[in-house]
């Protein structure tokens, strides 16, 4: 390798590990001047896979699924029993015998109607009901919504439709969207009976006035969702009015003729599979945007194990090392209720399909029902679940690391899974799936620099080529064949976006004998949208030459075939795909031009991109003979170019001398800051901390809060920190102690746990390390799992694979008890030996829909040291 090549391409390399300057800013860390010139580097390879959907399904295959199109099912868990009651109230209101979800016993989760006989109101004038009924459910979270519901209903087609009544003496409560399928779609802002028990048998009226002139039935549904089954529903005493005159049925000599009937939608029962096109409900995207989704017109199906799976991505002859790695990246929209649905992703080798885990992780354990779908091996990873997108909002990005698969075929999959019963979502949305690839590299050997004293290179023997459109010339320095001297789609860097159409072209004829033509190439491009031609020109036209090795890829999009003209004379392909790597050497290809033997013909390498902004570093050609006539040389080259370059010597010392201006800087700063400190931070992802008046928690105190004005981020799930200047312990005082005032305002389930909480951590390395603070205000448990995993990120150590065992020993910051900012003192005496401090506020959330006001704070201090008023 050439000295100065060698040193400058080094000096790059050494600068680049990080590390935090006492003002929290990131820099580059001086590089130590002996380190030796690494024989290897880190190359992105870019992406081995990428697919938009935009133009079609991506040749993706999906599971087959039953028609949507079936006939009302009967009830799946129907539960109504007819006899005398031994449970709930344990007597009926008149006489021995009542109507009940369970006569004996608590119900199981359950959606099922009880209907009357057919009411005849054809020649009526006026009518009620009333029905005497005994209730207790499922309550949900402290009584806010009922996870166990009963509702009212008419009906006048036998059940193909219901309308919701509300009876004269009103409902009890909301109840649960995740009811909302079971009782026909009503929406979750309707009321329902539920809960108790807080009375005795008690009146519910409904006038059916609206009705006369039809025959209708009175449908009593009952639904429950929830593992925590009460006694559920009992009715008695069923009085129809018409008219004035009162008919009663108290159940004492038969079951009065009334029938279990299906309260579900049809249409959302059959399993809707996945489905390519433009979204309608579900996420924000643009008009012209297509992805895959579980259902484009609205939610996924009831029994779902639905799956869409890519063609074959060959990751082949790549060594899965600590060193190599692969990364699947994907957009995605997901909606759906955690007790009723799940999806997880999986990498597919020779048909066995294993689970991979995102980075970030999955968000639930999905229910049971859904395990011989997804595989017993989900109750290990989890799955998607819950609501992590909010209605009508943007897909967001997930990766996954899948190095273990290298050196294989693989295939990617989504798999979607749903129970029977229960509440149905927008579902999944699925786009943008890239595989990219990290490979460490042989640094390439690159060329002597030749001795400006030796004779000059031969002059080219046809050095007059043009071009009207990309092609360029020159030492290439971009990631495609380092250091050789080509003509290149791009010398410098990736092709251009498209739509164009590039041709390079010998100015001259030359002459064929036996028709031999080699040449030297190098090719990395998209298969789909981008791609190149070989062509002879003679006084006939322009004609398509295949290479005798033949194209590499038969596949280019139909928008490249004028450029290309494979209408006109298709050869079965065309020069594109992923052929060769960073650091790969040229390769010989030749094609034959016998045809041509006795002409004069010109040369043409055509290059064509389609629309797209998706681009890789393309086609490059040296070395060209035909019959031995040298057209193109090759490398060793002219590298001019190099002496555009500072010298080794005194790149690093410019840089050197940057850095160290930049900690001169600092530390003059620090020293100027004794007294009072600024220049706090902010990370993490979904940030929404800011500092101002506060206009909610402690109006009109200076903070700095996750939102000093509202609740915290709700449309993205939030993992951030703000953190203070790093403080030298010498200006702390005699007292280290940490102090701060405060106010909590964070949702936490009796239950559950936190849903979203907060830890403060502290630092006596400059920040590379960290160390939870316990504190009289860490008295909750973490509640998600994404929680433990954010914290994590934000700095709480883990022991080992476990990230749960410190935060659930130290505990963390939540509720909403606190009424004004409060005070809170730590003792940092086991600190005593440390140089500096650093203390971060860590805040994550583990469900956007309990957000509050979050955390406020003023008033920090390091020992003797404010670092905020």
């Amino acid at each position: 390798m050439n000295s100065q090549i060698a040193s400058i391409l080094a000096a790059a390399l050494m600068i680049g590990v990080a590390f935090v300057s006492p003002a929290g800013a990131q820099f580059d860390a001086i590089p130590d001047p002996n380190e030796e010139i690494p024989s290897e580097i880190q190359v992105d390879f870019g992406d081995a896979y990428y697919e938009s959907f935009d133009d079609d399904d991506g040749d993706w295959e999906k599971s087959d699924v039953p028609d949507k199109e079936i006939e009302r099912p009967a009830p799946d868990n129907p539960q109504w029993e007819w006899g005398e009651p031994t449970s709930g109230p344990g007597e009926a209101y008149v006489g021995d015998n009542v109507w009940a979800t369970n006569l004996d016993g608590s119900y199981e989760s359950t959606c099922a109607g009880l209907a009357s006989p057919i009411i005849d109101l054809t020649d009526a004038d006026s009518a009620e009901v009333s029905i005497q009924h005994w209730m207790e459910s499922d309550d949900g979270w402290g009584g806010w919504t009922l996870f166990g519901a009963g509702l009212i209903f008419v009906t006048t087609d036998e059940g193909e439709t219901f309308d919701y009544i509300i009876p004269e003496e009103g409902y009890d409560n909301d109840f649960s969207f995740s009811l909302e399928d079971c009782f026909d779609n009503v929406s979750s802002s309707e009321n329902a009976f539920g809960g108790g028990p807080d009375f005795d048998y008690r009146q519910a009226t409904i006038d059916l006035d609206d009705y006369v002139g039809e025959e209708v039935q009175v449908v009593f549904a009952f639904g429950d969702n929830s593992d925590r089954d009460e006694d559920g529903w009992y009715l008695d005493r069923f009085a129809t009015t018409i008219d004035g005159v009162e008919d009663v049925e108290d159940f004492e000599e038969d079951d009065g003729g009334f029938e279990i009937m299906s309260t579900h939608v049809p249409e959302s029962l059959p399993p809707v599979g996945w489905e390519w096109g433009h979204p309608e409900v579900g996420p924000s995207v643009d008009d012209d945007r297509n992805m895959w989704a579980t259902n484009l017109e609205g939610d996924f199906g009831h029994n779902e194990c639905a799956w869409i799976e890519s063609e074959p991505i060959d990751l082949t002859g790549l060594e899965a090392t600590a060193s190599n790695t692969a990364t699947l990246q994907w957009d995605q929209f997901f909606r759906a209720s955690y007790f009723t649905a799940g999806g997880v992703v999986q990498i597919g080798v020779d048909g066995e399909h294993t689970i991979i885990e995102p980075d970030d992780g999955y968000n639930q354990n999905p229910p049971s029902e859904t395990h011989d779908c997804l595989g017993e091996e989900v109750e290990d990873t989890g799955a998607y679940g819950s609501f992590p997108s909010s209605p009508g909002s943007e897909p967001y990005t997930e990766t996954a690391d899948i190095s273990e698969f290298l050196g294989e075929e693989i295939t990617i999959r989504y798999l979607f899974a749903s129970a029977e019963t229960g509440s149905t979502s927008d579902g999944w949305y699925v786009d943008e799936v890239i595989v990219d690839l990290e490979i460490q590299q042989d640094l390439p050997d690159l060329i002597e620099i030749p001795d400006p004293e030796a004779p000059s290179a031969p002059p080219l023997m046809h050095p007059l080529w043009v071009s009207d459109g990309d092609w360029e010339y020159g030492a290439i320095t971009n990631d495609g064949p380092i250091g050789e001297l080509a003509f290149a789609t791009n010398i410098g860097g990736d092709y251009d976006e498209g739509p164009s159409c590039s041709v390079l072209e010998t100015s001259i004829d030359v002459p064929v004998s036996d028709g031999e033509l080699t040449w030297d190439q190098w090719l990395r491009s998209s298969s789909f949208t981008a791609g190149g031609m070989i062509q002879v020109v003679d006084d006939e036209g322009t004609h398509n030459v295949a290479p005798e090795e033949g194209y590499p890829t038969s596949s280019t999009r139909s928008s490249l075939d004028d450029c290309l003209q494979h209408e006109t004379d298709d050869v079965g392909g065309a020069m594109g795909g992923y052929e060769q790597r960073s650091g790969d050497p040229m390769e010989r290809w030749t094609a034959d031009l016998s045809d041509w033997a006795g002409e004069e013909i010109s040369l043409r390498f055509v290059w064509g991109v389609a629309d797209t902004s998706f681009t890789l570093p393309g086609w490059y050609v040296n070395n060209m003979t035909l019959d031995g006539l040298e057209l193109l040389p090759e490398s060793p080259a002219d590298l001019s170019f190099v002496g555009d370059l500072p010298e080794p010597d005194e790149a690093v010392e410019e840089t050197l001398e940057e850095l160290q201006n930049d900690l001169n800087a600092l530390f003059s700063q620090l020293d100027a800051q004794q007294d009072q400190y600024d220049g706090w931070t902010v990370g993490g992802e979904h940030i929404s901390w800011a500092y101002d008046e506060a206009t909610t928690g402690p109006e009109g105190e200076n903070v700095t809060a996750t939102n000093p004005h509202g609740v915290h981020s709700t449309d993205e799930y939030e993992c951030s920190y703000v953190q203070s200047p790093t403080v030298p312990t010498a200006f702390m005082g005699e007292d280290l102690t940490f102090s701060m005032d405060h106010l909590v305002d964070m949702s936490v389930s009796s239950w559950l746990g936190a849903r979203t909480a907060g830890m403060i951590l502290i630092s006596d390395d400059l920040g590379l390390t960290w160390e939870p603070l316990e504190t009289e205000a860490n008295e909750h448990e973490v509640g998600y799992t994404r929680m433990y995993d954010c914290f994590e990120d934000l700095g709480v150590p883990a022991d080992g694979d476990d990230n749960r065992a410190l935060v659930d020993e130290i505990g963390v910051i939540s509720g909403d008890e606190m009424d004004e900012l409060e005070t809170l003192e730590v003792d940092l005496s086991d600190y005593e030996d440390a140089d500096t401090l650093t203390v971060r506020m860590i805040f994550g959330t583990g469900t956007t829909i309990f957000a509050q006001g979050g955390w406020y704070f003023n008033n920090v201090n390091l020992g003797d040291v404010q670092l905020m008023e």
